[in-house]
């Protein structure tokens, strides 16, 4: 699905888009050095690792490691909340652990697929409302902070290998024969949560799940391919610029 071509274009377009919201967020968000009491905007950069694997694809774990990282603006509701909307790259995708290769006589796929995302989170800092402000050293900015919400993917290339003979897997394990048929847009469920090292950087993690799938067929035999729902694990950092 997508060529190497189409891969750089989709690239290209998605990189140009988020130098554009960074001079608009530079530009129009009311950026202080510390939180003010009426604030009401703030920016972010997020980067970390990603520990992926599809559901349906016959191997286990969160074995396909990949970059996730982006850009966005936060909403802020109250000092104790607010709503994040980004916009970033997730490197996911498949691949199978050293022993189920050798369970396979070393006949497995190794597929990575690339997406630019938009996530929209609500985020509830832990820490006490009435510590928000400059005389309580903005100790609620400085408390962990539990998030949840949905992320729209839009899947810009794949690309895959195979190991061993692959005529020794059977039909519903070589799911790649269906790359065709992959949807391109697909929607994430998350949940994480944050741990502050200073007011503006916190280290964070969170589980994005597949909600509609990259793969939808309709019934499905025994000897079909499953439908395919990726997930990850994903630790960073998080930078907020107040």
């Amino acid at each position: 699905m997508g060529g190497t071509k189409a891969s750089l274009q989709y690239l290209k377009r998605m990189f140009r888009l988020l130098l554009t919201c960074a001079l608009v967020i530079s530009c129009t968000a009311a950026v202080v050095a510390q939180p003010a009491p009426d604030q009401r905007f703030s920016a972010f950069a997020y980067g970390g690792l990603n520990l992926a694997q599809i559901d349906g694809d016959y191997y286990f774990g969160y074995n396909k490691v990949g970059l996730r990282f982006g850009i966005g603006s936060n909403i802020i509701l109250t000092p104790k909340s607010y709503l994040s909307v980004g916009l970033g790259y997730n490197q996911g995708g498949a691949k199978a652990s050293r022993s189920e290769r050798y369970d396979r006589s070393l006949a497995t796929i190794n597929l990575r697929v690339n997406a630019a995302e938009v996530p929209v989170l609500f985020h509830y800092r832990l820490g006490k409302k009435e510590e928000y402000t400059k005389k309580a050293d903005f100790n609620l900015y400085r408390s962990g902070e539990v998030q949840t919400g949905l992320a729209i993917s839009r899947t810009t290339g794949t690309r895959f290998s195979r190991t061993g003979l692959v005529t020794q897997l059977s039909r519903k394990e070589n799911f790649v024969a269906v790359e065709d048929e992959f949807a391109a847009t697909d929607l994430y469920w998350i949940v994480g949560f944050a741990v502050p090292l200073t007011m503006n950087i916190s280290v964070y993690g969170q589980h994005g799940k597949s909600i509609l799938g990259i793969y939808r067929p309709g019934e499905v035999t025994l000897d079909e391919v499953l439908p395919l729902y990726p997930y990850y694990l994903n630790f960073g950092l998080r930078y907020t610029l107040y």
